[in-house]
């Protein structure tokens, strides 16, 4: 049965901040693999640190933007309160 799984994701060029989405997935080991959640991961920090490591190193081919983290059910976890209380900031990358 698919369920939502909270994943954790974060940069892979500046440490210090990492995000969460929700997959919808059968197996931690299913939400961990989602393609749309890796393409969301590296959109968004492409989006978030593109410029700065253009700046820095002034090339950008083949970089990887997003190291996938963990995951969990939402169900039960202390994440199901915050998601409630603002799901924006927990976006749903796939479709159930």
């Amino acid at each position: 049965m698919r369920e939502l799984y909270v994943v954790y994701f974060e940069s892979a060029n500046y440490a210090g901040y990492g995000e969460h989405a929700l997959v919808w997935a059968s197996s931690v080991e299913e939400a961990l693999a989602d393609e749309q959640l890796a393409q969301h991961a590296e959109e968004f920090y492409y989006e978030q640190d593109g410029d700065q490591y253009l700046e820095e190193h002034g090339d950008d081919d083949g970089v990887v933007w997003a190291y996938i983290g963990s995951a969990l059910p939402l169900k039960g976890s202390e994440f199901e309160q915050y998601v409630a209380k603002q799901p924006q900031l927990y976006p749903v990358v796939n479709q159930e």
